[in-house]
């Protein structure tokens, strides 16, 4: 049997304002008959998802920093580990809530000055900044922090009080990341920043914090493609690698893989609205995974999306009284 999964690891409708901010969200055919005539499997969390599909061993919180890091660094840091997220904070009347889109990033360079700067800021409280590369560098923590945490993708175009760590050490970690803001807001970088006319990083998220956990039981891997540094360094955890992401599903080999996952993104850069970018995963990927269970190349595609996996066989495709609704209106 021939699978296709297909995640989308950006996409959570937690509410109105996290919705798409379009008027009127497309329309996506094959997207909308996936969910009306396939079946809702399970609901959750696509990481833990996927760390059950591959049998990695994790218990509790799933470690994403640290297995997102093996991606390009298999040599474990000492304590724990964090990503840091670098964000846009709109502040509003009474709220402060994460800017709708995709996130900021430093250069190479402002990387640097970065890392410098908060490694002599912060040398005394224990923590470190390491490996920033594009939106994103990595947290050392010499004393753990029990605190859980959210994706920021979750969080976008919302108020951001109910997102903060919660737990044991919530105080320390919310007190660290209010440092980091004062830190940030008049830092050299983010000054430049501002005089070229770009997009200030305000403030890090610091999120999926733990330690990198043991492998799993020996387990048959799927052909991986995306560009997720989670799901590369899970895979590599594994003793397996990904495929960078292809245009489309055109350029997938659909006939000598069994299993095949795929990591999509729905977020829209500065030349996108949300609407185009939606309209390309249609065309690109739902368009064609349906084409291909349609004419037999597929036996069966799966899509986890808001925390929903959806599964679509060849004898689902004859449920024609299952009526496609609009999508955001099945996923919400």
């Amino acid at each position: 049997m021939r699978e296709l999964t297909l995640i989308v690891t950006d996409l959570y409708l937690e509410g109105p304002a996290a919705a798409p901010t379009d008027a009127a969200p497309p329309r996506l055919p094959n997207l909308e008959m996936l969910l009306a005539r396939g079946n809702c499997l399970e609901r959750g969390d696509w990481h833990e998802w996927i760390c059950r599909r591959v049998a990695l061993g994790a218990r509790g919180r799933i470690p994403i920093a640290p297995i997102a890091r093996f991606a390009h660094q298999q040599t474990p840091t000492a304590g724990q580990l964090w990503l840091a997220q670098c964000v846009h904070l709109e502040a509003g009347v009474d709220r402060v809530y994460l800017r709708n889109a995709l996130p900021p990033s430093f250069s190479a360079e402002e990387w640097q000055a970065i890392e410098s700067g908060f490694n002599r800021s912060f040398a005394t409280s224990g923590q470190s900044l390491i490996e920033g590369r594009g939106s994103c560098g990595y947290l050392a923590c010499e004393q753990p922090l029990d605190v859980e945490t959210r994706d920021p993708a979750r969080v976008r175009g919302s108020d951001i009080h109910a997102a903060l760590p919660s737990g044991p050490d919530a105080v320390a970690a919310k007190r660290l990341l209010t440092e980091i803001q004062m830190w940030l807001h008049d830092h050299p970088v983010n000054m430049r920043r501002e005089e070229r006319g770009v997009e200030t990083v305000n403030a890090m998220w610091i999120w999926g914090g733990g330690h990198l956990p043991d492998r799993g039981a020996a387990a048959v891997l799927p052909a991986l493609y995306g560009d997720d540094p989670f799901l590369d360094g899970l895979w590599r955890l594994q003793g397996g690698a990904g495929f960078h992401l292809p245009a489309s599903l055109d350029a997938v080999d659909l006939a000598t893989n069994e299993a095949i996952v795929v990591a999509l993104q729905s977020t829209p850069d500065a030349a996108q609205s949300h609407a185009q970018c939606m309209m390309a995963l249609e065309q690109d990927w739902f368009a064609p995974a349906v084409a291909a269970l349609r004419g037999g190349q597929l036996s069966r595609m799966q899509l986890h999306a808001n925390d929903r996996l959806v599964a679509l066989d060849r004898s689902g495709l004859w449920r024609i009284w299952r009526r496609p609704r609009r999508w955001v209106e099945v996923l919400a």
